[in-house]
């Protein structure tokens, strides 16, 4: 029998893999199903709003931490424009800015208003008590743990939609979007789902729970006074969705570094903990190429998904950028950036490693994919 998918199709089944392969739980960590499925939806919603929720959440930890019972194996520091910290990054921004000016003329203007716009917020920088940086830092940007996190102060009413639902769908989309912002901003009404809840005359459906000030989530997950925050399995599923990510993302940068060592192509990391190139300009990587035999620098940008958005690497305004992002092509993980799918075939022809006989053009991906010099 054969099986013919569609596109769409297709691409879920890719993307599953994809999934599989990182190795990426996320929303995972809930094995009730009903947790699963609102977690599963506020990623979404916090993803495709991203910016929206950044600020909300980075209020949220500043709270917690100004607390009294705050646990103390976590601190932060507040980050001035005269920190040693920010001297340095901003340092290493300026030597890209002049990296990249001949490919990205109006760099210098663009680069100093983003560190201005970055310098107005409120920066933190969370450490433990030895200083060492903490995964903390990347929760204003990390939509599964943000969904994790909001997914745990909502358990309790969550199950007692459940009880009363039984089999009809939870979430739907909008409560769900309801509740998120509800989270970020108390003054925002809960919506109740159980839609006439209250004309059960048998009296077995109550209203709603009242639920804590949000913060009282991270005081959960973290602990305080004398509880030991590691015995917590709400600090570990936490604690994974925050570690999952981050390494999922480094993974990618890695395999993209990987490449670009094998075909020896002249670049500069900044894909770090806490780099303010990446932090503030988007810029994971510069790739040196040539032009009218003169050398330029191009910013690349490196993803993990294509809902992940470029948004910072775009204000550059440069004549070039790269901007992969990590697919699996011919059963193999590979990098489609632009309309072209493949490392090889978008480099190729830069760099001159492409084989090339009798001046023949390079073959397309698909042809090469299928080749000899593919398996080698």
């Amino acid at each position: 029998m054969k099986i013919v998918l569609n596109e769409i199709q297709i691409q879920l089944l890719k993307q599953k893999i994809l999934l599989e392969a990182k190795g990426i739980k996320g929303c995972g960590v809930f094995t009730d199903k009903n947790l699963k499925e609102f977690c599963k939806a506020s990623e979404s919603i916090i993803s495709e709003n991203l910016t929206e929720y950044k600020k909300g959440m980075k209020d949220l930890l500043l709270k917690y931490f100004v607390s009294d019972d705050t646990i103390r194996t976590i601190e932060y520091e507040k980050l001035e424009n005269d920190s040693p910290r920010v001297l340095n990054g901003f340092n290493q921004i300026e030597e890209v800015t002049d990296l990249i000016s001949k490919n990205c003329p109006d760099a210098k203007n663009i680069v100093e208003k983003l560190k201005s716009e970055w310098l107005k917020k409120y920066n933190v920088y969370f450490k433990d008590n030895d200083g060492n940086y903490h995964l903390l830092n990347r929760l204003d940007t990390n939509y599964s743990a943000m969904a994790v996190l909001i997914t745990t102060y909502y358990e309790n009413i969550i199950n007692q939609v459940r009880d009363w639902s039984r089999s009809k769908n939870l979430p739907a989309k909008e409560f769900a979007e309801n509740w998120i912002d509800h989270f970020f901003n108390n003054n925002i009404e809960l919506i109740d789902p159980r839609q006439n809840w209250e004309k059960n005359y048998l009296k077995t459906t109550k209203e709603l729970e009242e639920l804590p000030k949000p913060v009282s989530i991270l005081h959960k997950i973290f602990g305080s006074g004398d509880f030991k925050a590691q015995e917590s399995k709400y600090h570990k599923d936490f604690m994974i969705a925050l570690e999952e990510v981050r390494e999922s993302g480094f993974r990618t940068e890695r395999l993209f570094e990987k490449y670009l060592k094998e075909y020896k192509i002249d670049y500069i990391p900044y894909n770090f903990d806490y780099s303010f190139v990446d932090m503030i300009l988007g810029v994971d990587f510069l790739i040196k190429s040539n032009r009218n035999n003169e050398d330029y620098w191009i910013p690349v940008q490196v993803k993990t998904s294509k809902k992940e958005r470029f948004n910072l690497i775009d204000k550059l305004k440069c004549t070039r950028v790269i901007k992969p992002t990590l697919e699996t092509i011919g059963g193999k993980e590979d990098f489609q950036i632009g309309d072209i799918k493949g490392f090889y075939e978008y480099f190729c022809q830069d760099n001159k490693f492409c084989r090339v006989d009798n001046q023949k053009k390079p073959p397309s991906w698909m042809d090469y994919l299928a080749s000899d010099s593919y398996d080698n």
